[in-house]
Protein backbone atom coordinates (compact mmCIF):
# COMPACT_ATOMS: atom_id res chain seq x y z
CA UNK A 1 0.00 0.00 0.00
CA UNK A 2 2.33 2.66 1.07
CA UNK A 3 4.22 1.65 -2.45
CA UNK A 4 1.16 2.70 -4.32
CA UNK A 5 1.16 5.94 -2.72
CA UNK A 6 4.89 6.71 -3.42
CA UNK A 7 4.02 6.45 -7.35
CA UNK A 8 0.82 8.44 -7.00
CA UNK A 9 2.23 11.34 -5.35
CA UNK A 10 4.43 12.66 -8.05
CA UNK A 11 1.05 12.04 -10.28
CA UNK A 12 -1.23 13.80 -7.59
CA UNK A 13 1.60 16.92 -7.46
CA UNK A 14 1.57 17.00 -11.18
CA UNK A 15 -2.07 17.38 -11.59
CA UNK A 16 -2.09 19.81 -8.44
CA UNK A 17 0.65 22.47 -10.23
CA UNK A 18 -1.56 22.07 -13.54
CA UNK A 19 -4.49 24.05 -12.21
CA UNK A 20 -2.14 27.19 -11.34
CA UNK A 21 -0.91 26.77 -15.29
CA UNK A 22 -0.49 30.02 -17.27
CA UNK A 23 -0.59 30.66 -20.65
CA UNK A 24 2.59 32.28 -20.89
CA UNK A 25 5.60 31.77 -18.86
CA UNK A 26 7.86 35.21 -17.67
CA UNK A 27 10.94 35.96 -15.41
CA UNK A 28 12.94 38.81 -15.13
CA UNK A 29 16.23 38.31 -16.73
CA UNK A 30 18.92 40.40 -15.01
CA UNK A 31 21.71 40.29 -17.56
CA UNK A 32 25.36 40.84 -16.37
CA UNK A 33 25.84 43.92 -19.15
CA UNK A 34 22.76 45.63 -18.94
CA UNK A 35 22.42 45.57 -14.78
CA UNK A 36 20.31 48.83 -14.62
CA UNK A 37 17.71 47.64 -17.50
CA UNK A 38 13.84 46.06 -16.75
CA UNK A 39 14.31 42.98 -19.10
CA UNK A 40 11.80 40.00 -19.24
CA UNK A 41 12.08 36.81 -21.27
CA UNK A 42 8.47 35.60 -21.71
CA UNK A 43 7.87 32.07 -23.38
CA UNK A 44 4.26 31.37 -24.21
CA UNK A 45 2.83 27.87 -24.11
CA UNK A 46 2.74 27.47 -28.02
CA UNK A 47 4.51 30.13 -29.98
CA UNK A 48 7.94 32.16 -29.94
CA UNK A 49 9.55 33.67 -26.66
CA UNK A 50 9.64 37.13 -26.84
CA UNK A 51 11.41 40.00 -24.80
CA UNK A 52 10.23 42.69 -22.78
CA UNK A 53 13.09 45.59 -22.37
CA UNK A 54 12.21 48.73 -19.92
CA UNK A 55 8.47 48.04 -21.32
CA UNK A 56 8.95 47.47 -24.82
CA UNK A 57 8.36 44.21 -26.62
CA UNK A 58 10.80 42.63 -28.64
CA UNK A 59 10.93 39.68 -30.83
CA UNK A 60 14.64 38.78 -31.20
CA UNK A 61 17.34 38.62 -28.43
CA UNK A 62 19.62 40.21 -31.31
CA UNK A 63 17.52 43.06 -30.46
CA UNK A 64 18.11 43.22 -26.92
CA UNK A 65 21.76 42.44 -27.08
CA UNK A 66 22.08 45.39 -29.26
CA UNK A 67 20.00 47.99 -26.91
CA UNK A 68 22.54 46.43 -23.86
CA UNK A 69 26.08 46.56 -25.53
CA UNK A 70 25.47 48.89 -28.88
CA UNK A 71 29.10 49.33 -28.91
CA UNK A 72 29.97 45.87 -27.28
CA UNK A 73 33.01 43.89 -29.16
CA UNK A 74 32.06 40.66 -30.87
CA UNK A 75 33.29 38.67 -27.71
CA UNK A 76 31.11 40.77 -25.49
CA UNK A 77 28.00 40.08 -28.19
CA UNK A 78 28.30 36.86 -27.70
CA UNK A 79 28.66 36.93 -24.41
CA UNK A 80 25.32 38.67 -23.87
CA UNK A 81 23.83 36.78 -26.27
CA UNK A 82 24.39 32.72 -24.59
CA UNK A 83 23.37 34.41 -21.37
CA UNK A 84 19.82 35.38 -22.85
CA UNK A 85 19.64 32.14 -24.45
CA UNK A 86 20.46 30.25 -21.28
CA UNK A 87 17.40 32.00 -19.23
CA UNK A 88 14.80 31.40 -22.51
CA UNK A 89 15.86 27.45 -22.40
CA UNK A 90 14.91 27.90 -18.78
CA UNK A 91 11.64 29.38 -19.89
CA UNK A 92 11.17 27.21 -22.90
CA UNK A 93 11.64 23.99 -20.61
CA UNK A 94 8.64 25.75 -18.13
CA UNK A 95 6.33 26.69 -20.94
CA UNK A 96 6.88 22.75 -22.54
CA UNK A 97 5.97 21.66 -18.97
CA UNK A 98 3.00 23.68 -18.75
CA UNK A 99 1.57 22.17 -21.90
CA UNK A 100 1.50 19.07 -21.12
CA UNK A 101 -0.94 19.43 -18.55
CA UNK A 102 -3.57 21.25 -20.78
Amino acid sequence: MKKGLIFLLPLLLSLAACEKDNEETCDETPLSQCPTADISTCCPDEGECYYVYNGERYDSDDEIVKLCSPSGSNEQFMSLKLEIDNYTQKLIEEAKMAAVCQ
